[in-house]
């Protein structure tokens, strides 16, 4: 399995700021168990892909936003 980064700065910061967002929504929000539930999972998934650099779902679609010139195709 290849984790070459594949998530740039930008994206990033996008990322952590939906994590916040979800858990704000998560904690703050008037919403069913179930969909605080959801916006758990949705804001660990962001923090953990902005974390380490790297989204599965990025190489699934072919996506590359971390800048490099011509993206590893394997």
């Amino acid at each position: 399995m290849n984790l070459e980064s594949n998530v740039g700065g930008v994206d990033r910061v996008v990322r952590i700021g939906g994590a916040i967002i979800l858990a704000g929504l998560a904690i703050f929000g008037d919403l069913e168990t179930v969909w605080k539930a959801v916006c758990w999972i949705f804001a660990a998934y962001f923090a953990v892909t902005a974390g380490i650099g790297y989204c599965p779902i990025n190489t699934l679609f072919g996506i590359d936003s971390s800048g490099r010139e011509t993206p590893i195709i394997k």
